[in-house]
């Protein structure tokens, strides 16, 4: 009786440590996703950033404003035209 019992208390901890080692996996891992949830929230930020600045330089009165400032002489433009 008492080797059987000490077998089942033998088995319980077994159990119970392979528990707790799954549960601190998960705990880590929970943990690096939100490290990577909070990396792309700043990349996402720093992109944003950059299409307003683009959006910014590509507005017309800015490109006209930028064009003026370097005295550049453009005409229209010609239709591409395309070669057979």
């Amino acid at each position: 009786m008492f080797p059987r019992l000490l077998a089942t208390a033998a088995a319980i901890a077994v159990v119970a440590a392979a528990l707790l080692a799954l549960r601190q996996q998960r705990l880590q891992t929970l943990h690096a996703m939100g490290e990577l949830h909070v990396q792309m929230d700043r990349d996402r930020k720093l992109t944003w950033d950059a299409q307003t600045d683009i959006a910014e330089g590509t507005h017309p009165g800015a490109l006209h404003a930028a064009v003026e400032r370097v005295n550049l002489k453009l005409g229209p433009s010609a239709p591409a035209v395309n070669a057979p």
